[in-house]
């Protein structure tokens, strides 16, 4: 009887610590789960942030380029009225009020693009402050879920 009753101890033993065992992989098995979870998500917001960023960055070549544009316009336009009021000097004096309302318009033109350069700029910041601060977040969830899982392991 002692022999049986030993046996069945052992044997009730080994199927214990077989469970032990098999608890202690599973768990490790769903901690490594999450963790690719949350870093998949990190990588996800950290791409997107990038395509914002890149975004950005076309928005403020096309404004460049538009604003160069616009003063080869203003160079070009400026260079046809000075040839055109060559012919006398009543039409020069005219080309000269002219030039002038040009360049008070392009002054008035160029002062409404500064100030709108320095709001999307501004606006950009904002975002990007955002983002950082939506990516520190997310990076401190991520870092406290872990702690959070290896605690409860």
């Amino acid at each position: 009887q002692r022999e049986l009753i030993e046996a069945t101890r052992k044997a009730e033993d080994e199927r214990l610590a077989r469970q032990a065992e098999e608890a202690a992989k599973k768990a490790e098995e769903e901690r490594l789960a999450q963790e690719e979870l949350l870093t998949r998500e990190a990588e996800a917001a950290a791409k997107k942030a990038e395509e914002e960023h890149l975004q950005r960055k076309m928005v403020e070549a096309a404004l460049i380029a538009e604003e160069e544009g616009v003063q080869r316009e203003l160079i070009q336009a400026a260079r046809k009225a000075e040839e055109q009021c060559l012919a006398c000097e009543a039409e020069e004096a005219a080309k000269m009020a002219e030039e002038e309302r040009l360049g008070r318009e392009a002054a008035g033109i160029a002062e409404e693009e500064r100030v709108q350069r320095e709001l999307i700029e501004a606006t950009r910041k904002a975002e990007d402050e955002r983002l950082a601060r939506q990516a520190e977040e997310a990076a401190k969830v991520v870092k406290e879920e872990c702690l959070a899982q290896e605690a409860m392991q």
